[in-house]
């Protein structure tokens, strides 16, 4: 029979019929009051034959760390213009010799004809409802709720791209547009131009942990420069992208962060960190802001191990955003061991894990950056929780325990870092990731 939804659509209160557009408030802003993004690309690009497009977010340390080693490794390799286009206002907005910042602007509307424009969005969003009626009640109702709570940002972004597209065609004009270059790539800027622009080659840089998650769409980009083989994997066989796609090249966020730590000895690590004697050897445990149950559980065993092993030293090096919950229960589980042979650190996690002889994490990037340091890395796995958001252990740089016997037999057995490792875990340790990302972008610009 006929669905619900369907019903109350198709019949109204009386036997009548009840539109979709009578469900939906159509009253918008009015026009002189319509304010829209705005990016001046085309006047920073003067004298310039050819522009590299380069979509981030400089605000975020993380993604910052990933896109302007390249950016620069690029600029001083090419003689185009490079333009920078973050989603932001307020940032950079400066114009050198061959690089641009451009922050958008938010201006009044200046189209002509924006209550067709709207029109045309309404429309959009009845053949958007009338498609999810065949599709079942819950689509219907789903798509009913995006539409009530986002009517409104939906036209502001169509009428953003649009005006985003006017730019560019004003660009393209006078010059050659020979790449673009995003970093994430989530932004809308680059999810519209790496579609409108689908002739240009395109890359898509990987900054942070990819996880199997629907939070997570597969990238617009044509290439998807990975950080791992793990990565890819999921890029390949969870979103859909062709393998031929992918290209693993290592971590600059990783390779600029680690930098810095290689030019110190274990030993100048522990005298930095200042809680652990060049005698011991040294557990490093990196948690994270995810569970205390688990986080407890994974500490308590790794206390358990030093308690029973003499010579060993506990160092906890706490994530930045755990509370005070987690503190709490760290301090309850140590409190039991001999003094001296344990201590919670706050400090700088590089020199944590520079100073340890292995380290034991859960699912923390701390395990790879370890792992990338040549330490021994053990990944805790607790009953009844098989999978984890970032699998070290699936990557490969890490082996996997759930109780004592086991973490005790992974330590005791040596804490070398093992055998050889393959060529894209190679790739994360060597510290030429921008290299290869450069060479990569740079190759296919014609």
């Amino acid at each position: 029979g006929e669905g619900y939804c369907s019903a109350i659509v198709r019949r109204g209160e009386g036997g009548g019929s009840l539109r979709i557009a009578d469900l939906i408030n159509r009253g918008w802003s009015p026009v002189g009051r319509s304010v829209i993004t705005k990016y001046k690309i085309t006047k920073s690009c003067e004298g310039s034959k050819d522009v590299i497009l380069f979509f981030g977010n400089f605000k975020d340390p993380m993604y910052r760390g990933t896109l302007q080693p390249v950016l620069d490794k690029i600029g001083a390799s090419v003689e185009g213009k490079l333009v920078v286009v973050p989603p932001y206002a307020g940032g950079v907005d400066s114009v050198g010799e061959n690089y641009a910042y451009i922050s958008p602007e938010y201006v009044l509307d200046d189209i002509l004809g924006l209550s067709d424009f709207n029109e045309c969005v309404d429309s959009s969003i009845d053949e958007f409802l009338s498609a999810g009626l065949s599709q079942g009640d819950f689509e219907w109702v789903f798509r009913m709720y995006v539409i009530l709570n986002a009517r409104k940002s939906i036209q502001r972004l169509a009428r953003d791209c649009y005006g985003l597209m006017l730019e560019i065609d004003d660009l393209r004009a006078e010059h050659t547009i020979k790449a673009l270059v995003s970093n994430p790539g989530r932004l809308w800027t680059s999810q519209f131009l790496t579609g409108y622009l689908s002739s240009v080659p395109s890359f898509e840089i990987q900054s942070g942990t990819l996880s199997k998650s629907r939070r997570y769409k597969a990238p617009n980009s044509k290439r998807i420069l990975a950080v791992d083989e793990f990565s890819k994997s999921v890029y390949v066989d969870f979103l859909g992208v062709g393998s031929d796609r992918v290209t693993i090249v290592g971590a600059p966020r990783i390779d600029a962060k680690l930098a810095d730590i290689r030019r110190y000895t274990k030993l100048e690590s522990r005298n930095f960190v200042g809680a652990c004697r060049g005698q011991h050897k040294v557990i490093c445990i990196a948690t994270q802001p995810y569970d205390v149950g688990i986080m407890s559980a994974m500490v308590a065993l790794v206390a358990d191990f030093v308690k029973t092993n003499q010579g060993w030293f506990l160092l906890l090096s706490m994530h930045p955003n755990e509370n005070e919950a987690f503190e709490n229960s760290y301090v309850e589980i140590l409190s039991k061991l001999p003094a001296g042979s344990f201590a919670i650190s706050r400090g700088n996690i590089y020199h944590n894990i520079n100073s340890a002889d292995l380290v034991v994490t859960y699912f923390s990037t701390a395990g790879l950056e370890a792992f990338c340091l040549d330490k021994k890395v053990l990944t805790f796995r607790p009953s009844g929780y098989d999978s984890v958001p970032f699998d070290l252990h699936e990557l490969g740089v890490a082996q996997c325990f759930q109780n004592i016997d086991v973490l005790s037999g992974l330590v005791l057995g040596g804490i070398g870092v093992g055998g050889a490792t393959s060529d894209s875990l190679e790739r994360l340790k060597d510290g030429k990731s921008v290299d290869r990302i450069s060479s990569l972008i740079l190759s296919e610009i014609v």
